[in-house]
């Protein structure tokens, strides 16, 4: 348990001591996070404003750190998770740095450098206004789930982009230019590599260090250390820091402190509104993968800290908090995961610790910027480094092992994009080579849940024995294939050609009824249509019966609104369920066996066969009452005693199950020949379910006392109906283990 959480009684010192011990874990928490923060904006505004915009980077920093001191607090209040450290972000940051170099390289070109500085604050403010509006939405909506949507390949190929756009960055800081590259070759030159090469060795000693040894105090101990290393060495070369600043190592000088706004209202008759609108692309990708890294981010931490967050709530929070940025002049940015989960490892839970580390930012910004001045570039760009060469290792190099190749082949193509063509155009390429994987991916499923027959499943309809052998003779004529998933060209044809390949199978005897379930089928794609149509043609051209069976509402309308008419015809039936559609292949089977004159039997005449030859039917009988039933005439009520059984002569009867509020399910039907209310009878349990006269008819009815009666004076006669009984269940038992075997299969 964590020390702040414990009880006053379990501390030496009163009420006051569980406060000290909370206090101190959150305020070194809070300023270690601060610390880490601070550094993270001062880079983040660095990487901004560099190149065309250096001369504006005093005020970038006031951006950044406003946007983390508002971030920071709104977030770290009003979250589910307790000591979240919330921040403009890396991923943000790159693809930001993107829109204000297009805006500012365009106007520059254009000799309009007086619109520059508005415009981009102006494109920074939509921005955090777009993506904050969209947090909103998804949050009031539920929507957070459909971000998961966005396939991983995608998420871990752009991450490992924005690992190259921080690197390609850190140049840009240290050299406070606008990477081209026809800078690339120039970068070996005595003057460029001292500006450089010291800041890439510090971010790949950050990044050695921090994957040995894993402290939550090793980054910021190794930036803070590294800054009067610097002065060290500046010293020893006898070089003075007017010069240093002069020379461009060092991050100033700045003039003056922080002054809010960043620009004053009068300003936003400068901005070029069209140009700001162009970026709307970026912006896109801004907003997609801030509330990807959102989600991701509190997931970890709901994990990690055994809290369960409401994203729903991290949505709109976030949302509130970076309208709020960008009413300020801030740019985006939500929960860091890494550094949200320092208090919790220190012991604290306090929300001071969010509190804490938006202070520190806020109280840079109150007191004088200029000293952000003195912090070495090489610094800032070691840790756009560290940070760049982690994401290529998780993305890159560690994704080699964990993802299939084909994942990992489309994020070095979604890099490689990235790298030539930019952020947009790496996301929009990576959508759509996805988006292809996974309909050749998905037309490889088998769109064929089970793949069944007339032997193996029954309709639940009881008929009498001779019925029953002849459909277990003649059970492959009917095929049944239980359909699941989502049906579109490549999944419908592939279904065309299994069945095609079945009914030309020349060791198998071609069948009569083709029956497709579509009972898990989630929706057809209109070009599914075509498929159903050469299949009807197909099935009627060799006089087969083609059987729909389980239809939604939903697919009904995308099949009939493609074209496909779902209508009963000689060659088409329609069903409302597998059962049915089964039932009446079943029928036309014993119909055109000639089978109908076997429901006409007398009793009598049904029982022969069924009892052995030394037990008279007409014994059997003369324990049992006869009666004549109505359609919608109850035998049985479900909850009544089971006080008798019945069997069928004449007519029909349907097993129901009913329910409070719902229409009644249809269990069995019954006909002629076959045994109704058996297993309460002999089981003395209440009725589990109703029985309903469908059709008119005769039955027979045995009681308890009859049956008793029957045992006492004629055991031989009771055994002989005893395994009457018996058969007729077992055969039940048998055809619904075929059933069984086949869906398992």
């Amino acid at each position: 348990m964590p020390e702040e959480h414990k009880s006053p009684s379990h501390s030496h010192g009163g009420h006051l001591a569980p406060t000290s011990v909370a206090l101190g874990p959150a305020l070194v928490a809070g300023l270690v996070t601060g610390i880490v923060v601070v550094m993270l904006n001062v880079a983040f505004a660095a990487l901004i404003f560099s190149g065309e915009m250096s001369p504006y980077l005093d005020r970038g920093l006031g951006i950044t750190l406003t946007s983390a001191v508002v971030l920071g607090v709104i977030v770290g209040m009003a979250s589910s998770l307790p000591t979240v450290i919330a921040t403009p972000q890396d991923t943000i940051a790159v693809v930001l740095a993107v829109i204000v170099t297009a805006v500012a390289t365009t106007l520059v070109e254009d000799g309009h450098e007086e619109q520059v500085y508005p415009t981009v604050v102006a494109a920074i403010v939509v921005t955090s206004l777009v993506v904050g509006l969209f947090f909103l939405l998804l949050g009031r909506f539920h929507l957070g789930r459909l971000i998961r949507f966005v396939p991983y390949p995608v998420i871990g190929g752009f991450l490992a982009g924005t690992g190259w756009l921080l690197i390609k960055g850190s140049l840009q800081v240290m050299l406070d230019v606008h990477f081209k590259f026809g800078l690339i070759p120039k970068l070996g030159a005595p003057d460029l590599l001292i500006r450089w090469l010291p800041g890439a060795l510090l971010g790949v000693l950050l990044f050695a260090l921090a994957r040995r040894y894993r402290r939550f105090y090793l980054t910021p101990a190794i930036l803070l250390g590294a800054i009067p290393v610097f002065y060290v060495a500046l010293a020893l070369m006898g070089i003075p820091v007017d010069e240093a600043a002069r020379r461009g190592w060092l991050l100033g000088p700045f003039s003056g402190g922080f002054h809010w706004p960043p620009m004053q209202p009068a300003a936003f008759t400068f901005v070029d509104w069209g140009l700001v609108f162009q970026q709307l692309g970026n912006m896109l990708v801004i907003m997609v993968l801030a509330a990807i890294g959102l989600l991701l981010n509190s997931t970890e931490l709901e994990l990690a800290t055994r809290t369960d967050a409401d994203l729903d709530r991290e949505l709109r929070i976030t949302g509130v908090s970076t309208m709020v940025t960008g009413v300020l002049g801030g740019m985006p940015g939500y929960t860091e995961g890494g550094l949200s989960l320092i208090a919790p490892r220190m012991g604290s839970r306090s929300r001071l610790v969010p509190l804490v580390s938006a202070l520190l930012s806020a109280l840079i910004l109150a007191t004088e910027i200029a000293l952000i001045g003195y912090i070495p570039r090489m610094v800032l760009g070691g840790l756009l480094v560290f940070l760049g060469l982690g994401l290529f290792a998780e993305w890159v190099v560690e994704a080699w092992h964990e993802l299939p190749h084909v994942d990992w082949a489309l994020i070095l193509l979604i890099l490689g994009v990235i790298v030539v063509a930019g952020p947009l155009a790496g996301v929009a390429v990576g959508l759509v080579v996805a988006a292809v994987l996974f309909v050749v991916s998905y037309s490889r499923v088998n769109v064929v849940k089970h793949g069944l027959s007339g032997l193996t499943y029954r309709s639940n309809v009881d008929r009498t024995m001779k019925s029953e052998r002849l459909l277990r003779d003649n059970g492959d004529l009917i095929y049944i294939l239980k359909l699941q998933g989502f049906l579109f060209f490549g999944t419908a044809n592939s279904l065309l050609t299994d069945i095609r390949a079945r009914l030309d199978d020349p060791a198998r005897r071609s069948p009569r009824y083709v029956v497709l379930d579509f009972q898990l089928v989630t929706g057809v794609d209109s070009s599914a249509v075509l498929s159903f149509t050469r299949l009807r043609q197909v099935t009627s051209a060799r006089d087969i019966t083609l059987i729909f069976t389980g239809l939604s509402d939903t697919v009904r309308e995308q099949l009939g609104g493609a074209g496909y008419p779902l209508h009963d015809a000689p060659d088409q039936r329609v069903f409302s369920t597998l059962d049915y559609g089964v039932e009446w292949a079943e029928d036309a089977i014993l119909a055109a066996e000639h089978t109908e004159g076997d429901t006409a039997l007398p009793l009598i005449r049904q029982l022969a066969p069924m009892l052995p030859p030394n037990v008279p039917p007409a014994s059997l009988m003369a324990y049992m009452e006869r009666m004549e039933v109505q359609p919608g005439e109850y035998l049985v009520r479900q909850g009544d005693a089971s006080d008798e059984m019945y069997l069928v002569e004449a007519g029909e009867v349907t097993v129901l199950l009913e329910h409070p509020g719902g229409d009644p399910i249809r269990l069995r039907t019954m006909g002629a020949g076959t045994l109704v209310g058996e297993l309460g009878f002999f089981l003395a349990t209440p009725r589990t379910a109703s029985v309903v006269v469908e059709e008119p008819g005769t039955v027979y009815r045995l009681t308890n006392a009859a049956l008793a009666t029957m045992n006492e004076r004629e055991p031989e006669l009771a055994a002989a109906f005893n395994r009457l009984v018996a058969t007729i269940l077992a055969d039940r038992v048998v055809n619904a283990n075929h059933t069984i075997e086949a869906l398992l299969q």
